[in-house]
């Protein structure tokens, strides 16, 4: 309902430009239902609003305790939402104020993270201080060792402590001797024959769900190799929503998650479907390897798939998924 296209993206378009009737976008945990691992949204609705220039949008989805297998909500959690709302300020990686016309200039997209920016900056990893240490542990390679920081000569790992686009094109040499030429850099949209985005069935259908297909959230990209999942949905709830079954050996990614699982790369180890924070890149045999392409997103440091879309300060999608350089 708050960001994908179609019919939803015209019934949004009618209540803030036709109506004006919606006042806040609140962000829940996921979770926190029973029956419903995913994150929940409250739209408040007034007819007479005090602020009719905008939208106030909430981000209250890393705000909860765990208990056993549930997120529950304290007290205090629900007085800071409260709180929020009544100021209707900005709150750094919690809450933010919209105008209609920037809404309007994102296509009426309500999606949390287009206005609460909760990115966190990584800490930048000295690679040469790392090369220096490793040197101290190992003082014995490094008079055999590669030009750049004098260690791990021949292992093929000089790329994960070294800087620099030379080294990292050294690679596929120190690993296979039997490799010449050079890397080709392409596009994933040109190797990848399919990129898709996954969807839920309607969690008010008990008719969708407790099924015998598997189907994915975006938590469980954690897993890394997916050999298990928690939900199932039936063919009824396949057939039914925007979800879409995808084979084995996808590279998959989070295109959402408030900051945490988007960017987290995964690869599937059977068959099944995913929510629509997660575009899984399907497999082309004849073109790339997937265990490669799933390994490039993991190592490669500050120029990996998963990099790329972490960093980008709103929510990512496969279009620009079939744009990036591998």
């Amino acid at each position: 309902m708050l960001f994908r296209g179609a019919a939803e993206g015209h019934i949004r378009q009618y209540l803030i430009e036709q109506m004006n009737c919606l006042d806040a976008v609140i962000g829940l945990p996921a979770n926190l239902f029973y029956g419903a691992a995913i994150p929940t949204t409250v739209l408040v609705f007034k007819k007479c609003r005090r602020n009719p220039n905008d939208i106030l949008f909430i981000d209250a989805s890393q705000h909860f305790d765990k208990v056993k297998t549930q997120n529950i909500l304290r007290p205090a959690h629900i007085q800071k939402i409260v709180d929020a709302y009544l100021a209707r300020t900005h709150e750094d990686k919690y809450s933010a104020v919209a105008s209609l016309e920037a809404i309007k200039a994102n296509d009426y997209n309500l999606n949390i993270p287009r206005y609460v920016d909760t990115f966190e900056t990584e800490e930048a990893i000295d690679l040469n201080a790392i090369a220096e240490q490793l040197k101290a542990l190992d003082p014995a390679k490094s008079a055999d060792g590669c030009h750049n920081c004098g260690i791990l000569s021949g292992i093929g790992d000089c790329a994960a402590v070294c800087s620099g686009w030379e080294v990292s094109m050294s690679v596929p040499k120190l690993r296979f001797k039997e490799f010449e030429g050079s890397w080709l850099e392409t596009t994933i949209g040109e190797i990848s024959p399919k990129i898709i985005a996954g969807g839920t069935p309607s969690t008010l259908k008990p008719e969708f769900w407790n099924g015998n297909i598997r189907w994915m959230n975006s938590g469980e990209l954690n897993l890394k190799r997916v050999y298990e999942v928690e939900n199932r949905i039936t063919e009824e709830g396949l057939e039914k929503s925007s979800t879409k079954l995808i084979p084995l050996g996808c590279v998959l990614i989070g295109l959402a998650g408030q900051g945490k699982t988007r960017g987290t790369v995964a690869i599937n180890m059977v068959d099944l479907c995913t929510n629509q924070s997660i575009a899984s890149i399907h497999p082309n045999p004849k073109v790339f390897d997937e265990d490669f392409l799933y390994c490039n997103g993991q190592q490669k440091p500050d120029a990996h798939l998963g990099s790329v879309v972490k960093k980008f300060p709103l929510e990512f999608d496969r279009g620009l998924i079939a744009q990036c350089r591998v």
